[in-house]
């Protein structure tokens, strides 16, 4: 989640000091939401709950060429979390368990500073999309030591219920439906 929120913020703003960002600009895959826990289960079947959260704050945008966006100021900090519930069945359909995975991220505080009075550095707080993905799970092929091999398969749909404002640059929603299996 770490690396997916730093990503995400990065590119939108650096895609914000060129333009306001399109759906067009977004990535096409899954940049890692969560945790290795996501493929594995700890204890099997059952309810899993996790809540990640991450302070992030940066003095300098860069552009896609690795060179400062031009702007008088840049100061973006941000407080974020991700809640996650998984649930996996104590069923087997061919050898896999069934299961669901629902993850709402959200943004407590986004607090920018461009130098033009946040013209193109804007965002906003507010939950992000909602993201759902039914899975089936295999057991794991275990070794002397433990696990050493996993597979899921999860067919991951973005819903846009995430707060969106077309005037901000930076949103926690995308405003648009998505479908990302892995």
């Amino acid at each position: 989640m770490k690396h997916r929120i730093r990503k995400l913020a990065v590119a939108a703003l650096a895609f914000a000091a060129c333009g306001t960002a399109t759906a067009s600009d977004l990535p096409s895959l899954n940049l890692g939401f969560t945790s290795f826990l996501d493929g594995l289960p700890p204890a099997g079947s059952g309810w899993y709950g996790t809540q990640y959260l991450e302070y992030y704050s940066a003095s300098r945008i860069n552009d896609n060429a690795g060179h400062r966006v031009a702007l008088p100021k840049q100061s973006v900090d941000v407080f974020a979390g991700l809640s996650q519930l998984v649930y996996q069945a104590p069923v087997k359909f061919a050898g896999l368990h069934p299961g669901i995975d629902v993850i709402l991220p959200w943004v407590a505080s986004a607090h920018t500073d461009d130098g033009l009075n946040n013209r193109a550095l804007n965002g906003r707080a507010g939950f992000g999309d909602l993201v759902i993905g039914p899975f089936v799970q295999s057991d794991p092929v275990m070794g002397p030591s433990g696990p050493r091999f996993a597979q899921r398969v999860e067919l991951q749909f973005i819903v846009p219920t995430g707060a969106y404002d077309p005037s901000r640059a930076v949103n926690p929603g995308s405003h648009f439906w998505s479908f990302d299996p892995y």
